[in-house]
Protein backbone atom coordinates (compact mmCIF):
# COMPACT_ATOMS: atom_id res chain seq x y z
CA UNK A 1 0.00 0.00 0.00
CA UNK A 2 1.25 3.50 -0.83
CA UNK A 3 0.96 6.21 1.80
CA UNK A 4 1.06 9.66 0.16
CA UNK A 5 2.32 12.43 2.42
CA UNK A 6 0.45 15.63 1.58
CA UNK A 7 0.65 17.69 4.72
CA UNK A 8 -1.84 15.83 6.94
CA UNK A 9 0.70 14.40 9.39
CA UNK A 10 -0.04 16.45 12.52
CA UNK A 11 -1.81 14.60 15.32
CA UNK A 12 -2.36 17.66 17.50
CA UNK A 13 -2.62 21.42 17.03
CA UNK A 14 0.94 21.85 18.35
CA UNK A 15 2.86 19.11 16.52
CA UNK A 16 5.93 17.42 17.90
CA UNK A 17 9.03 17.43 15.66
CA UNK A 18 8.44 13.89 14.36
CA UNK A 19 4.93 14.80 13.19
CA UNK A 20 6.24 17.45 10.78
CA UNK A 21 6.95 15.97 7.33
CA UNK A 22 8.34 18.78 5.20
CA UNK A 23 10.83 16.72 3.18
CA UNK A 24 11.02 13.12 1.94
CA UNK A 25 13.64 12.27 4.55
CA UNK A 26 11.12 13.09 7.32
CA UNK A 27 8.73 10.29 6.33
CA UNK A 28 10.65 7.46 8.00
CA UNK A 29 10.68 9.05 11.49
CA UNK A 30 6.91 9.66 11.18
CA UNK A 31 6.33 6.01 10.28
CA UNK A 32 8.57 4.84 13.13
CA UNK A 33 6.27 6.62 15.59
CA UNK A 34 3.11 5.02 14.17
CA UNK A 35 4.37 1.45 13.99
CA UNK A 36 0.82 0.12 14.56
CA UNK A 37 -0.05 0.76 10.91
CA UNK A 38 2.45 -1.93 9.89
CA UNK A 39 0.15 -4.53 11.45
CA UNK A 40 -2.48 -3.69 8.82
CA UNK A 41 -0.38 -3.28 5.67
CA UNK A 42 3.12 -3.01 4.24
CA UNK A 43 3.42 0.71 3.63
CA UNK A 44 5.37 2.34 0.82
CA UNK A 45 5.80 6.06 1.62
CA UNK A 46 5.49 8.58 -1.23
CA UNK A 47 6.24 12.27 -0.67
CA UNK A 48 3.92 14.75 -2.39
CA UNK A 49 4.28 18.04 -0.52
CA UNK A 50 5.18 19.53 2.84
CA UNK A 51 2.89 22.52 2.37
CA UNK A 52 0.35 23.64 4.92
CA UNK A 53 -3.23 22.56 4.26
CA UNK A 54 -4.41 25.98 3.12
CA UNK A 55 -1.58 26.18 0.57
CA UNK A 56 -2.47 22.96 -1.25
CA UNK A 57 -3.98 23.59 -4.68
CA UNK A 58 -4.22 22.42 -8.30
CA UNK A 59 -0.52 21.68 -8.79
CA UNK A 60 -0.59 19.39 -5.75
CA UNK A 61 -3.82 17.69 -6.91
CA UNK A 62 -2.10 16.92 -10.21
CA UNK A 63 0.97 15.58 -8.37
CA UNK A 64 -1.21 13.26 -6.26
CA UNK A 65 -3.03 11.95 -9.34
CA UNK A 66 0.27 11.38 -11.16
CA UNK A 67 1.64 9.51 -8.13
CA UNK A 68 -1.35 7.17 -8.23
CA UNK A 69 -0.82 6.56 -11.94
CA UNK A 70 2.92 5.97 -11.42
CA UNK A 71 2.61 3.53 -8.51
CA UNK A 72 -0.69 1.76 -9.16
CA UNK A 73 0.88 -1.37 -10.64
CA UNK A 74 3.14 -1.98 -7.64
CA UNK A 75 0.64 -1.49 -4.78
CA UNK A 76 -2.95 -2.53 -4.12
CA UNK A 77 -4.25 0.70 -2.62
CA UNK A 78 -3.45 4.29 -1.63
CA UNK A 79 -3.97 6.47 1.43
CA UNK A 80 -3.46 10.23 1.09
CA UNK A 81 -2.75 12.08 4.34
CA UNK A 82 -4.24 15.57 4.13
CA UNK A 83 -5.27 18.41 6.41
CA UNK A 84 -9.03 18.72 6.77
CA UNK A 85 -9.62 22.39 5.88
CA UNK A 86 -9.17 21.91 2.13
CA UNK A 87 -9.53 18.14 1.94
CA UNK A 88 -12.90 18.38 0.15
CA UNK A 89 -11.31 20.31 -2.75
CA UNK A 90 -8.59 17.67 -3.14
CA UNK A 91 -11.10 14.82 -2.93
CA UNK A 92 -13.40 16.46 -5.48
CA UNK A 93 -10.51 16.99 -7.90
CA UNK A 94 -9.19 13.43 -7.58
CA UNK A 95 -12.68 11.99 -8.15
CA UNK A 96 -12.70 13.62 -11.59
CA UNK A 97 -9.11 12.86 -12.57
CA UNK A 98 -9.04 9.24 -11.34
CA UNK A 99 -12.12 7.42 -12.58
CA UNK A 100 -13.15 3.79 -12.91
CA UNK A 101 -10.34 2.77 -10.58
CA UNK A 102 -10.22 -0.95 -9.78
CA UNK A 103 -8.43 -0.21 -6.47
CA UNK A 104 -8.98 2.26 -3.61
CA UNK A 105 -7.59 5.75 -3.15
CA UNK A 106 -8.52 6.95 0.34
CA UNK A 107 -8.09 10.60 1.31
CA UNK A 108 -8.09 11.18 5.05
CA UNK A 109 -7.47 13.84 7.67
CA UNK A 110 -8.51 14.70 11.22
CA UNK A 111 -9.38 17.93 13.03
CA UNK A 112 -6.55 19.06 15.31
CA UNK A 113 -8.87 20.77 17.76
CA UNK A 114 -12.26 19.57 18.97
CA UNK A 115 -14.25 21.80 21.37
CA UNK A 116 -14.46 20.21 24.81
CA UNK A 117 -11.97 17.45 24.00
CA UNK A 118 -8.49 17.24 25.48
CA UNK A 119 -5.23 17.01 23.57
CA UNK A 120 -4.73 13.30 24.26
CA UNK A 121 -8.22 12.44 23.04
CA UNK A 122 -7.65 14.49 19.86
CA UNK A 123 -4.39 12.65 19.21
CA UNK A 124 -6.09 9.30 19.80
CA UNK A 125 -8.86 10.27 17.34
CA UNK A 126 -6.28 11.37 14.74
CA UNK A 127 -4.35 8.10 15.05
CA UNK A 128 -7.58 6.13 14.82
CA UNK A 129 -8.57 8.04 11.70
CA UNK A 130 -5.29 7.13 9.96
CA UNK A 131 -5.69 3.48 10.97
CA UNK A 132 -9.29 3.50 9.73
CA UNK A 133 -8.17 4.91 6.37
CA UNK A 134 -5.52 2.20 5.97
CA UNK A 135 -8.05 -0.51 6.88
CA UNK A 136 -10.44 0.80 4.22
CA UNK A 137 -7.64 0.94 1.61
CA UNK A 138 -6.91 -2.71 2.36
CA UNK A 139 -10.58 -3.76 1.99
CA UNK A 140 -12.76 -4.70 -0.98
CA UNK A 141 -13.50 -1.18 -2.11
CA UNK A 142 -12.44 0.80 -5.17
CA UNK A 143 -12.38 4.38 -6.44
CA UNK A 144 -11.63 7.61 -4.60
CA UNK A 145 -13.19 7.93 -1.16
CA UNK A 146 -12.80 9.97 2.02
CA UNK A 147 -12.47 8.48 5.49
CA UNK A 148 -13.32 10.91 8.27
CA UNK A 149 -13.95 9.52 11.73
CA UNK A 150 -15.90 6.32 11.19
CA UNK A 151 -17.48 7.37 7.89
CA UNK A 152 -16.47 6.20 4.42
CA UNK A 153 -17.70 8.79 1.90
CA UNK A 154 -17.68 9.26 -1.85
CA UNK A 155 -14.96 11.79 -2.71
CA UNK A 156 -17.23 13.44 -5.28
CA UNK A 157 -19.94 14.19 -2.69
CA UNK A 158 -18.01 15.17 0.42
CA UNK A 159 -18.67 18.68 1.77
CA UNK A 160 -17.45 20.73 4.74
CA UNK A 161 -19.66 21.71 7.66
CA UNK A 162 -19.30 23.22 11.12
CA UNK A 163 -20.92 21.01 13.76
CA UNK A 164 -20.97 22.28 17.36
CA UNK A 165 -17.98 24.50 16.65
CA UNK A 166 -15.88 21.77 15.05
CA UNK A 167 -14.91 21.42 11.39
CA UNK A 168 -16.46 18.27 9.90
CA UNK A 169 -16.61 16.56 6.53
CA UNK A 170 -20.11 15.39 5.69
CA UNK A 171 -22.19 13.78 2.98
CA UNK A 172 -25.73 12.66 2.35
CA UNK A 173 -26.33 9.73 4.69
CA UNK A 174 -27.85 7.70 1.86
CA UNK A 175 -24.62 7.89 -0.15
CA UNK A 176 -22.28 6.57 2.57
CA UNK A 177 -20.04 3.76 1.30
CA UNK A 178 -19.57 2.23 4.73
CA UNK A 179 -18.53 2.74 8.35
CA UNK A 180 -15.62 1.69 10.54
CA UNK A 181 -17.10 0.56 13.86
CA UNK A 182 -15.08 -2.20 15.57
CA UNK A 183 -14.29 -3.46 12.09
CA UNK A 184 -14.91 -2.17 8.59
CA UNK A 185 -18.52 -2.43 7.43
CA UNK A 186 -18.81 -1.79 3.69
CA UNK A 187 -22.18 -1.06 2.09
CA UNK A 188 -23.42 -2.64 -1.12
CA UNK A 189 -23.45 0.67 -3.00
CA UNK A 190 -19.64 0.93 -2.84
CA UNK A 191 -17.44 0.29 -5.90
CA UNK A 192 -15.71 -3.10 -5.63
CA UNK A 193 -12.14 -4.00 -6.51
CA UNK A 194 -11.86 -5.34 -10.04
CA UNK A 195 -9.55 -5.76 -13.01
CA UNK A 196 -10.93 -2.80 -14.94
CA UNK A 197 -8.58 -0.45 -16.68
CA UNK A 198 -8.42 2.93 -14.90
CA UNK A 199 -9.56 6.02 -16.75
CA UNK A 200 -6.93 8.71 -16.31
CA UNK A 201 -8.08 12.32 -16.85
CA UNK A 202 -5.22 14.13 -15.18
CA UNK A 203 -5.55 17.70 -16.38
CA UNK A 204 -6.58 21.02 -14.84
CA UNK A 205 -6.68 24.53 -16.28
CA UNK A 206 -6.07 26.89 -13.36
CA UNK A 207 -6.86 30.04 -15.34
CA UNK A 208 -10.37 30.35 -13.95
CA UNK A 209 -11.70 33.54 -12.37
CA UNK A 210 -13.89 32.38 -9.46
CA UNK A 211 -16.39 34.75 -7.88
CA UNK A 212 -19.36 34.42 -5.56
CA UNK A 213 -22.28 36.60 -6.59
CA UNK A 214 -23.86 38.56 -3.74
CA UNK A 215 -25.84 41.83 -3.68
CA UNK A 216 -22.62 43.63 -2.74
CA UNK A 217 -20.43 42.25 -5.54
CA UNK A 218 -18.31 44.85 -7.33
CA UNK A 219 -18.24 45.49 -11.09
CA UNK A 220 -14.55 46.29 -10.73
CA UNK A 221 -13.72 42.65 -9.98
CA UNK A 222 -15.30 41.51 -13.25
CA UNK A 223 -13.44 44.14 -15.24
CA UNK A 224 -10.20 42.95 -13.67
CA UNK A 225 -11.10 39.43 -14.83
CA UNK A 226 -11.65 40.67 -18.38
CA UNK A 227 -8.20 42.26 -18.38
CA UNK A 228 -6.50 39.22 -16.85
CA UNK A 229 -5.26 36.00 -18.33
CA UNK A 230 -8.40 33.97 -17.57
CA UNK A 231 -9.84 31.23 -19.76
CA UNK A 232 -13.25 31.15 -18.03
CA UNK A 233 -15.33 32.87 -15.36
CA UNK A 234 -17.04 30.75 -12.72
CA UNK A 235 -19.79 32.54 -10.82
CA UNK A 236 -21.21 30.75 -7.79
CA UNK A 237 -24.83 31.77 -7.09
CA UNK A 238 -25.78 29.27 -4.42
CA UNK A 239 -27.63 31.91 -2.37
CA UNK A 240 -29.42 33.72 -5.23
CA UNK A 241 -32.33 32.87 -7.54
CA UNK A 242 -31.63 35.57 -10.11
CA UNK A 243 -28.65 37.34 -11.66
CA UNK A 244 -28.24 41.11 -11.01
CA UNK A 245 -28.60 43.08 -14.24
CA UNK A 246 -25.22 44.79 -14.03
CA UNK A 247 -23.52 41.43 -13.44
CA UNK A 248 -25.31 39.90 -16.43
CA UNK A 249 -24.13 42.80 -18.56
CA UNK A 250 -20.48 42.23 -17.58
CA UNK A 251 -20.81 38.51 -18.27
CA UNK A 252 -22.09 39.24 -21.78
CA UNK A 253 -19.02 41.43 -22.33
CA UNK A 254 -16.81 38.56 -21.22
CA UNK A 255 -18.43 36.13 -23.64
CA UNK A 256 -17.99 38.59 -26.51
CA UNK A 257 -14.27 38.53 -25.67
CA UNK A 258 -14.26 34.73 -25.92
CA UNK A 259 -14.30 34.01 -22.17
CA UNK A 260 -16.99 31.43 -21.33
CA UNK A 261 -19.14 32.20 -18.29
CA UNK A 262 -20.24 29.34 -16.05
CA UNK A 263 -23.00 29.81 -13.47
CA UNK A 264 -22.99 27.36 -10.56
CA UNK A 265 -26.25 27.25 -8.62
CA UNK A 266 -28.65 24.91 -6.86
CA UNK A 267 -31.34 25.41 -9.51
CA UNK A 268 -31.59 27.01 -12.98
CA UNK A 269 -31.42 30.81 -13.03
CA UNK A 270 -34.20 32.23 -15.27
CA UNK A 271 -33.02 34.25 -18.27
CA UNK A 272 -29.41 33.01 -18.22
CA UNK A 273 -29.60 30.33 -20.91
CA UNK A 274 -26.84 32.03 -22.92
CA UNK A 275 -24.34 31.12 -20.18
CA UNK A 276 -23.20 27.62 -19.17
CA UNK A 277 -25.09 26.22 -16.18
CA UNK A 278 -23.40 24.00 -13.63
CA UNK A 279 -26.17 22.68 -11.41
CA UNK A 280 -26.40 20.39 -8.42
CA UNK A 281 -22.77 20.28 -7.25
CA UNK A 282 -21.11 21.67 -4.14
CA UNK A 283 -19.25 25.01 -4.30
CA UNK A 284 -15.86 23.24 -4.07
CA UNK A 285 -16.80 20.76 -6.80
CA UNK A 286 -17.90 23.65 -9.01
CA UNK A 287 -14.36 25.06 -8.87
CA UNK A 288 -12.46 21.85 -9.54
CA UNK A 289 -14.92 20.57 -12.15
CA UNK A 290 -14.60 23.81 -14.09
CA UNK A 291 -10.79 23.56 -14.00
CA UNK A 292 -10.97 19.90 -15.00
CA UNK A 293 -13.41 20.41 -17.88
CA UNK A 294 -11.49 23.45 -19.15
CA UNK A 295 -8.32 21.35 -19.06
CA UNK A 296 -10.03 18.88 -21.38
CA UNK A 297 -11.41 21.36 -23.93
CA UNK A 298 -11.54 25.05 -24.76
CA UNK A 299 -14.47 24.60 -27.18
CA UNK A 300 -17.59 26.08 -25.57
CA UNK A 301 -20.02 23.42 -26.80
CA UNK A 302 -17.86 20.56 -25.52
CA UNK A 303 -17.21 22.45 -22.28
CA UNK A 304 -20.95 22.83 -21.71
CA UNK A 305 -21.51 19.12 -22.37
CA UNK A 306 -18.80 18.04 -19.91
CA UNK A 307 -20.13 20.30 -17.16
CA UNK A 308 -23.66 18.98 -17.63
CA UNK A 309 -22.55 15.34 -17.25
CA UNK A 310 -22.45 13.52 -13.92
CA UNK A 311 -18.80 12.54 -14.44
CA UNK A 312 -17.85 11.04 -11.06
CA UNK A 313 -21.20 10.90 -9.25
CA UNK A 314 -20.71 14.50 -8.11
CA UNK A 315 -24.36 15.54 -8.45
CA UNK A 316 -25.83 16.04 -4.99
CA UNK A 317 -29.24 14.63 -4.13
CA UNK A 318 -31.91 17.26 -3.36
CA UNK A 319 -31.95 16.21 0.29
CA UNK A 320 -28.56 17.89 0.77
CA UNK A 321 -26.10 16.88 3.44
CA UNK A 322 -26.83 15.19 6.71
Amino acid sequence: MALLFSGGTFLTEKPRPWEIVKKPEHMRRWLDNLSEINVIADVEPVFITGKGTLEIGPEDWLAMAEAVRTHHQSVDGFVILHGVETLHYTANALSLMLRRLPFPVVVSGSPLRIPGVGVRQVEFAARANIINAIQVAAADVAGVSVVFGNRIMSAAKVQPAMVEGAFQLMTNEATLLGRVDFGTKLFENRPHRSHKKPRWSIHLDQHVFVTTITPAVSITSFRLALRGDFHAILARLHELVSLPEYVEREFRRAQKQGIPVILSSRQPIPGTEEFISLLGVSPSMAVVKTMWALGATAEVGKLRKLLEQNIAGEFIQPRGVS
